[in-house]
């Protein structure tokens, strides 16, 4: 009976969130409305991903702040020359083991085209 109600509050001590976005177009530059034209499909990249990460040991995080600039960069790194992502998920989710472990991180894939 101690090890299962030992048990029942470590797993009710684990804390956790996610939660998903869908966006059209993302960038992390600025774009003027009337210069802005999506229609070069040979350009278009399929699919990239992008992610930034930071791990929870005992209580010290590794980075101090994540965000989804840093997320869309690395997305960008991975399609050179591109400066636009179309049909877009993100992802942000934590989750942490009391004085053991966690991670946050935000997650990010589209497909990597160029602005006109």
């Amino acid at each position: 009976m101690k090890k299962l109600l030992i048990s029942i509050l470590v797993i009710l001590s684990m804390t956790g969130c996610s939660t998903k976005s869908h966006f059209t177009y993302i960038s992390n530059q600025l774009f003027n409305r009337n210069d802005f034209s999506t229609d070069i499909e040979e350009d278009k990249v399929p699919l990239v991903k992008g992610e930034d990460t930071t791990h929870v040991i005992l209580f010290i995080p590794t980075k101090m702040t994540i965000t989804l600039n840093e997320a869309l960069d690395d997305a960008f790194d991975q399609a050179p020359h591109r400066d636009l992502l179309k049909d877009v998920n993100t992802t942000f989710c934590w989750w942490y083991i009391p004085y053991i472990y966690g991670q946050a991180y935000w997650n990010i894939e589209g497909s990597a085209t160029k602005s006109k």
